[in-house]
């Protein structure tokens, strides 16, 4: 009888017929949620406006291209921009061989970047310089 009793008492203490407690809803505060989350929050804010950046970079030197300017491919490959068609710029090697390649797969534009730091050596050498105060002696008392 003590058995029978028991064993009634346990059933009632779990709810169900199984004895097991009844299993909790997932939290959105459990990691295997909260880590997708927390990826796409970082993608969203930290990775895509440098990729924008760089694209948008990217974009206005392809466009800013001229006839014999120096230019590194994505392959390494260091020649003088020959001629420009669409989307497409034959280069000119340094035996005087040409390549036609994509304008996407131009890298630096070399003949840029020296014009620009040359423009940035100018622009710092030809500031004017402060007028030096020269004082007196009744300046100074």
């Amino acid at each position: 009888m003590h058995l029978l009793f028991s064993t009634l008492m346990l059933l009632a203490q779990s709810g169900d017929g199984s004895g097991s407690p009844a299993p909790e809803a997932p939290s959105l505060f459990n990691p295997i949620f909260l880590f997708p989350i927390l990826l796409i929050f970082a993608w969203l804010f930290l990775f895509r406006p440098g990729q924008k950046k760089r694209e948008r970079e990217q974009q206005a030197m392809v466009a800013n291209l001229t006839k014999n300017d120096k230019v590194i491919t994505n392959a390494g490959i260091v020649a003088v921009v020959h001629s420009i068609q669409d989307d497409e710029v034959v280069l000119k090697l340094e035996d005087n061989a040409k390549m036609r390649i994509l304008k996407s797969t131009i890298f630096r534009n070399v003949s840029a970047e020296e014009r620009q730091k040359a423009g940035t050596a100018a622009t710092t050498s030809t500031a004017a310089t402060p007028p030096v105060e020269t004082a007196t002696k009744e300046q100074k008392a």
